[in-house]
């Protein structure tokens, strides 16, 4: 008995690329104006829309291309988007700050801070009873910031890569 053929299709997955891509902003749409608390059911549309998009880049025949693409500079974005994110973690930090007026003049931008928050609490409520206030306080904080500066990173680098795929497809039409 033999396995199945499966061909790829290039039109098939350009359009799953573009319904990946789709359900990617519609899910950040919907994330962006939930108005109740984040629930861990908010995070499951999010792998079927990155696999989505992963199948429809194998079936384009984009896979190795866009590895390729990333693979020569993903040390020098890599490092980029380190520096930008923690540039934007600082700018965040300095216009929110421990200061609930100003923290409440930037309301949005302090809604882009739960993440760090909540790891921070949960970090400090775990060491509580181990380490007292003070310890528990001296481990947190820097959790807080480098949880922060890893997302701010990661979003920076997704970025990076989108941008240098769009280019480089962009050279090599002309």
């Amino acid at each position: 008995m033999t396995a199945p053929v499966i061909r790829r299709s290039p039109a098939a997955g350009k359009l799953l690329i573009v319904v990946g891509i789709a359900l990617l902003f519609s899910w950040a749409y919907y994330f962006l104006n939930l108005v109740r608390p984040v629930d861990a059911w908010d995070f499951c549309p999010l792998p079927f829309a990155f696999a989505t998009l992963l199948i429809g880049i194998k079936l384009a025949r984009l896979d190795r291309r866009i590895l390729a693409m990333i693979g020569l500079t993903y040390k020098r974005d890599l490092a980029f988007a380190l520096a930008v994110g923690t540039l934007a973690e600082a700018v965040l930090w300095a216009l929110t700050g421990p200061d609930p007026e100003r923290a409440a003049r930037f309301i949005e931008l302090a809604n882009l801070q739960e993440p760090g928050v909540r790891s921070g609490l949960a970090i400090y409520r775990h060491l509580y009873a181990h380490l007292g206030r003070t310890g528990s306080l001296w481990i947190a904080e820097p959790s807080v910031f480098v949880v922060l500066i890893a997302i701010w990173s990661a979003g920076a680098f997704a970025l990076l890569c989108i941008v240098r795929v769009i280019r480089n497809a962009s050279s090599r039409v002309r």
